[in-house]
């Protein structure tokens, strides 16, 4: 078999080891596991059938048997011969010829010998030959929906140290078999109806060995998944008709959201009394920790209208206030939100209806604040708080009625989606 191909089994036999002991702590070790019988004490080797020319010595041995005459000419195509080799006639000192004369002493005179020996011959030999393997290995931590967690911190035994943060973590060349310890930080999933205090992340690993020069390509190795002890976030979003969270409100959670008009209060106070005491470990809480309380009170007091759906088509369907002669309805009225879920959680407004992004598309992501405020959508790109978590990937455009041009988000938005960052 060709060396490229044992290597590729080889590898294909390697299996990912998990140690959850520390999961408590959100700790968990993992290692590259080589097949077995493939490591001895100097290490990881493979063993393959190798055919080379060897120059061998080949015994000879060579028995013959002569009997010598006297030709009769020195024409050597004539075969007629006069008798034997006359021996003394051989051994007369400066002897001039052997051709010509009597057989004497009488008889057929004659020679026997042998001869024994080597010879080198190029022999093709195949032996089985060992060769050391060098390891590399890439890893990667992903969530459930297949992106690389970055809130992770990893670290390599041996020497020298080797840590690092993030999701990918390639190890140095010769480090591929070190013990790879992860350390998650805090981790939150979405408060759905039957949500488990539990999420799913997935270690995955693609090794590439080397032997002999011959390199195989990175190979995916079977992942294996562990669990994590979460905390439950609600996804919220709250409009409000007036900048800075003012006036009329309408609240929205997703159709799998256990919260009713009677229980999203509630849920944000839980929220809040669940990480107020990590405030000093994670100070990215703050952010949330310090508005909480305002939220809960949107929710809580004047004319709040709810609705649980995953989009909305259409918000003229939906009344923010009822009036003697004209209702208020939504469309056309909202201009600052307030986005309350776990990271990656996304609403998406749209100024046109049924979510078309023809007059313009706004936005909001959710980072590891758990919260997004949005002062005033009276902007085509507007601010947030944190910063940076609107995007805008149609700008607003187009018009309405007879003379109103769209050039922001304020009072405009006709539809709304929630959705997750890719």
């Amino acid at each position: 078999m060709a060396l490229d191909s044992v290597l590729t089994t080889l590898a294909e036999g390697f299996r990912i080891a998990l140690d959850s002991s520390g999961a408590a702590d959100r700790r968990f070790a993992v290692s590259l596991l080589p097949p077995p019988g493939s490591a001895d004490g100097k290490g990881l080797n493979v063993t393959d059938l190798v055919t080379s020319t060897q120059i061998t010595p080949a015994p000879i041995d060579v028995a013959w048997r002569t009997k010598d005459v006297r030709f009769a000419n020195t024409d050597i195509t004539d075969a007629a011969i006069l008798g034997g080799l006359p021996i003394n006639e051989l051994l007369a000192l400066n002897v001039g010829s052997v051709t010509t004369g009597a057989t004497s002493p009488p008889g057929v005179p004659g020679l026997i010998g042998t001869l024994a020996g080597t010879i080198p011959l190029p022999i093709e030999v195949t032996t089985p030959t060992t060769f050391p393997v060098t390891v590399d290995v890439r890893w990667r931590v992903r969530d459930a929906d297949g992106r690389a967690v970055a809130e992770v911190s990893w670290s390599l035994s041996g020497a020298p140290p080797v840590s690092g943060t993030g999701g990918d973590v390639a190890p140095p060349l010769g480090r591929a078999l070190d013990l790879l310890t992860l350390t998650f930080d805090l981790v939150f999933a979405e408060l759905t109806s039957g949500a488990l205090p539990l999420v799913r992340r997935r270690i995955e690993a693609s090794v590439r060995l080397q032997a002999a020069g011959v390199t195989t390509g990175f190979i995916d190795l079977p992942p294996v998944d562990l669990e994590l002890p979460a905390v439950l976030v609600p996804t919220i979003a709250v409009f409000c008709q007036d900048t800075n969270f003012r006036s009329n409100k309408l609240v929205v959670v997703p159709a799998s959201s256990p919260l009713d008009r009677d229980t999203v209060q509630a849920a944000v106070q839980t929220l809040h009394d669940t990480l107020d005491p990590l405030r000093t470990t994670f100070s990215f809480l703050g952010l949330f920790l310090d508005a909480a309380a305002t939220v809960a009170d949107l929710l809580g007091e004047g004319n709040v209208t709810f609705r649980k759906a995953d989009e909305i088509a259409n918000l003229n369907d939906i009344d923010l206030e009822s009036g003697f002669f004209n209702d208020t309805e939504a469309e056309d009225e909202l201009s600052s939100l307030i986005l309350v879920g776990p990271p990656h959680r996304r609403i998406e407004g749209f100024n046109d209806r049924s979510l078309g992004t023809s007059q313009g598309q706004i936005d909001v992501t959710v980072g590891t604040e758990l919260i997004v405020q949005v002062a005033s959508l009276h902007s085509a790109s507007p601010a947030s708080d944190p910063a940076g978590r609107v995007g805008v990937p149609f700008p607003p455009a187009g018009s309405r009625f007879l003379f109103h041009g769209i050039t922001t988000f304020g009072d405009e938005l006709s539809s709304l989606r929630f959705s997750r960052e890719p």
